[in-house]
C-alpha cells in the first residue's frame, strides 16, 4: 500500500505511460478505501513514516484551585472556548467530585460558568463536550453512588448559550454502561455513543449506541470490540463519513485497539495497537490525518500526541507534553492553524488542568487524492495498461521470452535448472510515494498429476523471492549473461542470496483455478521501496532451493505475462 496522507476516496487512474525496455503494458487500479475483515486484527504497522512532525508552541496552567483538578474536554461554542473538567479530594471515587465548565473568549483569561453535579451520595466523572445538531452545547458525563464503587449513572446537561445549564442532568443509557465516549455526527446529526460495562459486567467490554436527540439510546452494537476488559472509548467520524474508535485496554497489558466502520456503523474492522493507552481523545486534521491525544505507559507515564494510521494499527508517538504521574485526559480543538490540547497532569505537584497550542508541520508534501492506496500491477489486465512489466523463465543456457509459461524447477533430463524472472515499472507510483505493504503473486498453470512432462516428487517444497541486481530484457539474458561481472547463477552475483520471502507448495497440487501463491514479506516492501526511489524496475527472480537439491524431479508452472487470462499474469500489489 502506498501510504495516504491526504483522505482517501475510490478513484481510477485515467493515463497511459510509455512503455520500457521493451516490456508489455500492465495496468494499475488505484484503490484508496481498503475494507477490513471481522474480529481483532493484528497490527500491520511495518514502520511507516509519519508525515506529519508537531511543535510545542506553548503551554500553560489553566486551573489548580482543587486538591485534584482532572478529566478535561475542550470546544469552541459561539465564538468562544469551554473547558470542562472534575474538581475533587482524590481521582478515586470520592464523594466530593463535581464538573467545573470554564470559558474564555482569548484562551488565557477564563471565568467559571457552571459547577455541576448530581446530589451528595453521588461522586461526578469524566465530562465530554459536543454541539448538538439544533445548535446547542451538550456535556455528557457521569455520577458514580458512594454506596458501590462499579456502578454508573450516565447523564447528559443542554445550554443554549454556555450560561444557563437548567436543562439537564438528564438520565440515559442503560443502567451501570457509561457512555464515555460520545460524538454528534456531523452531517445526520444523530449522536453516538460507546459505553462499556462495569466491574460486574461479565465480559466487560464495549457496545455503541444511537440517539436522535440525546437522550433517549437505541444499542446498535451489542458488543463492539469483542474483547474483555475494554472501556473509555474515543469515537470520531473523519470527512469522508467513516468512523474511527480508539479503545483502551485494561488487562494492563501494552495494547489496545482501533476500529473502522462506514456506512450504518455496525459492522467495525479492529486492529490490536502495541500500546497501552488511557483517556483517548482523537481529532482529524484538515489535511486528513489523525492524531490521538492519550496517556502512556512505557517506559515513563506521560500524556502524549500519537499519530494513528487506523487501517494498519500503528500509533506513532510525535510529542510528549510536560506531564508526569496521574495524567491525561485530553480535549482536542483544531483553531487558527494550530492544534489546541487541554489536559490534566501532576508533574509539577498538584494534579492541575492545563492548556497547549501545537503547531503541525507536514515532513512530506501531501499526495494527491488519485495517487494514494493501493496499486495493482498486472499486465495487459482490464479496464485499461498502464505499467509495463515483464515475466519469463530462464534457463542455464536460454531464456523463455515468448510463452504462457514460467517455469520453475528443473528439466527433464535433470541437467538444467529453471527460475522464473520478472520485472515491474514502477515509475508512475506518485512522487514521494512511501510504500507500506506489497505483495507478489504467481497463478498456476498446472499441476503435475498427470506426469506429461517428466516425473515430479510428490511433497512440499520451498519457493523462494529473490531481488535481481541487474534487470533484464525477455529473450535477452541467459545465466552466462554478466551485467555486474557474476553469472546469473551465482548467488549475490546478480540476484541477491537472501530471499526476499519464501512460501511452500506441493508441485503435485498446484491449485490451477485457486488464488495463486503469495509472497509478502518487509523485506520485498523495502526492495519496492528502494527500486522506486533509484529510479529502477523491480526486478524478481522465483526459485526453488529445495527442488534444485532434489534426486527426484521438482517442476511448478505457472502462468506468465502471455497467458490468455490477464487475472492468471503474474500480479504485484503495492
Amino acid at each position: 500500500m502506498v501510504a495516504p496522507v491526504v483522505r482517501p476516496i475510490l478513484v481510477c487512474l485515467e493515463e497511459r505511460v510509455a512503455v520500457r525496455r521493451g516490456f508489455s503494458l500492465v495496468f494499475a487500479f488505484v484503490l484508496l478505501a481498503v475494507g477490513g475483515l471481522l474480529g481483532i486484527l493484528p497490527s500491520l504497522a511495518r514502520g511507516i513514516q509519519p508525515p506529519i512532525e508537531l511543535e510545542l508552541v506553548e503551554v500553560n496552567k489553566v486551573w489548580d484551585f482543587a486538591p485534584h483538578n482532572a478529566f478535561t474536554d475542550l470546544i469552541r461554542f459561539q465564538g468562544q472556548w469551554y473547558l470542562s473538567f472534575r474538581e475533587a479530594n482524590s481521582h478515586a471515587v470520592s464523594g466530593d467530585g463535581d464538573v467545573r465548565v470554564l470559558r474564555s473568549a482569548d484562551g488565557a483569561n477564563w471565568e467559571s460558568v457552571a459547577l455541576l453535579d448530581y446530589g451528595p451520595a453521588w461522586d461526578m466523572r469524566d465530562a465530554k463536550l459536543n454541539i448538538t445538531a439544533d445548535g446547542r452545547l451538550m456535556l455528557n458525563t457521569a455520577a458514580a453512588p458512594l454506596a458501590s464503587i462499579s456502578e454508573r449513572q450516565s447523564l447528559v446537561w443542554f445550554t443554549d448559550d454556555g450560561a444557563d445549564w437548567t436543562d439537564g442532568p438528564h438520565e440515559i443509557g442503560e443502567p451501570n454502561w457509561w457512555l464515555w465516549g460520545v460524538q454528534v455526527h456531523p452531517t445526520s446529526g444523530s449522536v453516538y455513543g460507546v459505553g462499556y460495562g462495569d466491574i460486574t459486567t461479565n465480559p466487560r467490554t464495549t457496545r455503541l449506541y444511537r440517539s436522535e436527540n440525546g437522550i433517549d439510546y437505541q444499542t446498535i452494537v451489542p458488543t463492539l470490540t469483542g474483547q474483555p476488559e475494554t472501556g473509555e472509548t474515543s469515537l470520531i467520524f473523519r470527512s469522508d463519513g467513516s468512523a474511527v474508535a480508539l479503545v483502551r485496554d485494561n488487562t494492563g497489558v501494552e495494547r489496545s485497539f482501533v476500529g473502522t466502520a462506514t456506512g450504518d456503523y455496525t459492522d467495525w474492522t479492529f486492529r490490536q495497537i502495541d500500546k497501552r493507552v488511557g483517556g483517548p481523545e482523537l481529532i482529524e486534521l484538515p489535511d486528513g490525518n489523525l492524531l490521538a491525544a492519550t496517556r502512556l505507559h512505557a517506559p515513563v507515564v506521560r500524556t502524549s500526541l500519537s499519530w494513528l494510521d487506523p487501517e494498519s494499527g500503528q500509533m506513532t508517538e510525535l510529542l510528549t507534553l510536560p506531564s508526569g504521574g496521574d495524567s491525561s485526559y485530553p480535549g482536542l480543538v483544531w483553531h487558527d492553524d494550530l492544534l489546541w490540547m487541554s489536559y490534566y497532569s501532576s508533574h509539577e505537584g498538584k494534579t492541575s488542568i492545563y492548556l497547549a497550542k501545537v503547531r503541525v508541520h507536514l515532513t512530506s508534501p501531501p499526495l494527491p487524492p488519485d495517487r494514494a492506496g493501493v496499486m495493482r500491477f498486472q499486465e495487459d489486465a482490464e479496464p485499461t495498461p498502464w505499467y509495463s512489466a515483464g515475466a519469463a523463465h530462464i534457463r542455464t543456457d536460454s531464456t523463455v521470452g515468448e510463452s504462457d509459461l514460467v517455469i520453475v524447477g528443473e528439466t527433464a533430463d535433470h541437467e538444467k535448472t529453471l527460475r522464473g524472472v520478472f520485472g515491474f515499472d514502477l515509475s508512475e507510483l506518485p512522487d514521494g510515494a512511501r510504500i507500506v505493504d506489497a505483495s507478489f503473486t504467481l497463478f498456476a498453470q498446472r499441476d503435475n498429476i498427470d506426469g506429461s512432462d517428466g516425473p515430479s516428487v510428490d511433497g512440499e517444497f520451498t519457493l523462494a523471492l529473490h531481488r535481481l541486481v541487474a534487470p533484464f530484457v525477455e529473450g535477452e539474458v541467459n545465466w552466462t549473461s554478466r551485467a555486474v561481472g557474476e553469472p546469473w547463477n551465482t548467488p549475490g552475483g546478480d540476484f541477491e542470496d537472501v530471499p526476499l520471502a519464501t512460501l511452500t507448495a506441493n508441485p503435485y497440487r498446484l491449485l490451477t483455478n485457486g488464488p495463486g501463491y503469495t509472497w509478502s514479506s518487509d523485506a520485498l516492501i523495502a526492495a519496492v521501496q528502494a527500486s522506486f526511489d533509484e529510479g529502477k524496475t523491480l526486478d524478481l527472480l522465483a526459485c526453488s532451493p529445495d527442488g534444485e537439491t532434489q534426486e527426484d524431479r521438482v517442476v511448478y508452472y505457472f502462468h506468465s505475462d502471455d497467458a490468455l487470462d490477464p487475472a492468471r499474469h503474474p500480479l504485484l500489489l503495492v
